[in-house]
C-alpha cells in the first residue's frame, strides 16, 4: 500500500521529535496511510566538540537528503500525496520538486520554512547551508507543482524569523498563517502534540 502522507523532520532531527509521531497516530486513526522516514543527520554534541570552525557535516547535506528521497519514493502515492514539513525540510522538498518536475503534491503544509540563512548559530547553518535555495530557483515551476500550500509560522520563533517564512510564501504562492506563541512548533515551545494543525490537513 501506498502513503498519502509523509511528514518530514528538521535540521538535527528524528521521527520521535517534537510532534511528528504525534501527527502520524492522528493521521493513522482518521484512516491514512503515513510515511515518517529519518533522513541522515549530523550530531549536535560531536558539532560543539568539533567547534565551528572544524566542524563538518557529514550526513545532513542535501545530496544524502535527495538520495534517501528517492528510495521512499516508490512508497509514496505521488498522484494524492500530502506533505507535512518542518523547519528546513519545506526548503528541502523545494529541491525535491526541482528535481522531480513531474512530481505533483495534492497538498503542502509548510511549518517555519525558510529559504537560506536564517541566522548566527553557526551549528545549524552549517547543517543547513547546502539546502539553502540557489539563485536559479524556478519558484513559478516549483509552485504549479502544489495544488494546495500553506505556510504556518509563529510570532516568536527564536530561530526562523516570521520574514523568512513569509519570504518563502510568497516564492511559491502558499497561504500563510500565524500562530501566535508557537515558538518553532518543537518540544522546546510545548509541541509535543499540534492540534491545529489539523485544520489544513
Amino acid at each position: 500500500m501506498k502513503h498519502s502522507h509523509l511528514i518530514l523532520h528538521g535540521s538535527y532531527g528524528n521521527t520521535n521529535g517534537n510532534w511528528f509521531m504525534w501527527l502520524k497516530k492522528q493521521l493513522e486513526m482518521a484512516g491514512h496511510t503515513v510515511l515518517l522516514p529519518q533522513f541522515p543527520v549530523d550530531d549536535w554534541d560531536a558539532a560543539n566538540q568539533a567547534g565551528e570552525p572544524n566542524f563538518i557535516p557529514k550526513n545532513q547535506l542535501l545530496e544524502s537528503w535527495l538520495a534517501t528521497f528517492d528510495t521512499l519514493l516508490p512508497d509514496l502515492d505521488t498522484e494524492n500525496l500530502i506533505v507535512i514539513a518542518h523547519s528546513s525540510s519545506p526548503l528541502f522538498m523545494l529541491h525535491v520538486l526541482s528535481r522531480h518536475p513531474d512530481l505533483r503534491l495534492k497538498k503542502t503544509v509548510f511549518v517555519a520554512p525558510f529559504l537560506g540563512k536564517i541566522g548566527d548559530i553557526w551549528q545549524i547553518e552549517k547543517v543547513n547551508e547546502s539546502f539553502y535555495a540557489p539563485p536559479g530557483f524556478n519558484y513559478e515551476r516549483i509552485s504549479q507543482q502544489i495544488d494546495t500550500a500553506t505556510v504556518l509560522y509563529s510570532d516568536n520563533d527564536p530561530y526562523v524569523p516570521a520574514e523568512k517564512s513569509l519570504e518563502f510564501a510568497k516564492k511559491i504562492h502558499a497561504q500563510s498563517s500565524m500562530i501566535v506563541g508557537a515558538g518553532h512548533f518543537n518540544t522546546e515551545a510545548g509541541y509535543t502534540s499540534f492540534p491545529q494543525i489539523l485544520e489544513y490537513l
